[in-house]
């Protein structure tokens, strides 16, 4: 599961994207990243066919409510800069999909299919 999100920022000094995607959309799992710090997902790239493998060296550094937070190392940066702009979506592989899923309630296929979640009994 990838949770599309709109780039809204690019801050090029401090090698980080702001998504509209935050915990509302992603939860606040976390795992502890090689680094240091907290990673709450891994970022994809959206391509004809549905997404590629994640980025190495980008990650979903931080969340708040509506947005979050992705960082990477400087030349992880540059090539994941090039390749998006403001607007542009990203994909976020969520540290645990569950969460994600239920607070979502509506998905998209990679063939363009909508798909509802079960209301009620």
């Amino acid at each position: 599961m990838v949770v599309a999100c709109p780039v809204v920022a690019i801050y090029p000094q401090r090698a980080e994207l702001i998504l509209y995607g935050g915990a509302v959309h992603l939860s606040k799992e976390q795992m502890p990243h090689a680094g240091g710090g907290a990673e709450y997902g891994r970022v994809v790239l959206f391509d004809g066919q549905g997404w590629g493998e994640p980025l190495d060296g980008v990650w979903l550094r931080s969340l708040s409510q509506e947005h979050g937070i992705i960082a990477a190392e400087p030349a992880a940066f540059a090539r994941l800069a090039s390749a998006v702009s403001v607007g542009d979506l990203v994909g976020v592989v969520p540290v645990h999909s569950c969460l994600a899923a239920d607070l979502l309630k509506r998905y998209r296929t990679v063939d363009g299919h909508w798909l509802e979640m079960m209301r009620g009994w």
